[in-house]
This record gives C-alpha cells, structure tokens and sequence, in this order.
C-alpha cells in the first residue's frame, strides 16, 4: 500500500466542442492511493504493477482561436477531477558502494492515470456561454531516489 503528492506543471490542450477555440490547462498538483504488487528478479531489484484511486487539480483556461491564437475572451474555471491510475516500474538498491548506508532505492516508473469526463462551464466575463465535456487523462514517466525507514 502507498499514497503520494505530487505538485506539477504538466500542460495539456482543452478544444472547445466547436473546434474553433482551444485553451492550455496545467495540471498544478495530483495525489494517488493504491497498491504496488511486485517479483524479485534479484535480492536488489524489484520489478512491480501498481494501481489504485487518484485525483488532480487542472488549472482554468483562456481561450484562443485555434485559427492564429488570438483570445477570444472564453474561459474555464481550475476544476478538481478524480479517477483511477495503473502503472508499473522497477526498483533497486542505491547505496554507492556502502558510502549512503542502507535504505536508498532508485525508483523507474510509468503511471496512466485516468480522471473521468466531467462538464465545466466555459464563460465570457464570469457569464456562462456553454460547457465543455472535459475527459483528462495523464501518462507520466518518473525516476525518483527514495529513503526508506527499514
């Protein structure tokens, strides 16, 4: 079992439905609950699949012409999605020769996480104009070196 927070700035493209204007949305922080299930290949490696609940914060938009970029005055709010995640990696020791001591790893990782299809308003002056079905999903690769209290 594990849960992580990640504060991010991962961009990504809202269309509108008309495709005549599109905005850039951030992923500005995500969290995950899950379980990792692995398989020692060596006594320093493991390799493992992992999955569980997940959530995300998406900035608001400005939208734009899809034609030159012009603004055009539509905009979305930062909007909270929730979903569920799979992924799987690989993990082993880290500890230079014995120079760090024990209780370092050197995590891989990739992790598809998808956040459901919510309708978020697009508005112009704070006066809602029409919605847009918003259908994030987000792959992420990592390499972290971890502490392990053991």
């Amino acid at each position: 079992m594990f849960g992580d927070f990640d504060v991010s700035s991962l961009k990504g493209t809202l269309p509108d439905q008309n495709a005549l204007f599109s905005g850039t949305t951030k992923e500005t922080s995500a969290w995950a609950g899950g379980a990792r299930l692995g398989w020692l290949p060596s006594p320093q490696t493991m390799t493992y699949v992992n999955g569980g609940y997940t959530g995300a914060r998406f900035s608001g938009t400005n939208m734009v012409t899809t034609a030159n970029g012009t603004p055009f005055g539509l905009t979305t709010p930062a909007t909270t999605f929730s979903g569920w995640f799979v992924g799987g990696g690989v993990e082993t020791t880290f500890d230079f020769f014995g120079m760090l001591g024990k209780g370092w790893f050197w995590r891989n990782e990739y992790r598809y996480a998808s956040y459901g299809n919510k309708t978020i308003a697009n508005s112009t002056g704070g006066v809602p104009t029409f919605d847009i079905a918003f259908k994030p999903t987000v792959q992420t690769v990592t390499s972290q070196v971890v502490f392990k209290l053991n």
